[in-house]
């Protein structure tokens, strides 16, 4: 589970943010952090400022808690054009 979270918690932290600001946050911290040494607080804080949230309640419960907020997800599918639809919400425990 352990190589699993830090997935989770990007989709998670991107779930919350949007695609916009979730890929802005990637884009600024490493362009900003390039060929340098990092550590998780770069990454909050940096997802903090560009977000203009506080996310220390978020990471604390996906980082730094013994188990994972729950989550749930659904799926639908629309046969005349194929499209697939999946949604997910993932909350703090």
């Amino acid at each position: 589970m352990i190589y699993l979270r830090g997935g989770f918690t990007l989709h998670a932290l991107r779930l919350r943010l949007g695609d916009e600001t979730f890929f802005r946050t990637l884009r600024i911290y490493t362009d900003r952090y390039r060929y340098g040494t990092v550590t998780t607080r770069d990454f909050i804080v940096t997802a903090e400022i560009v977000s203009g949230q506080d996310l220390d309640a978020f990471f604390d419960a996906w980082l730094y808690q013994r188990s994972c907020p729950r989550c749930r997800s659904s799926a639908s599918s629309r046969s005349a054009d194929q499209r697939r639809t999946c949604r997910a919400q993932c909350g703090l425990a």
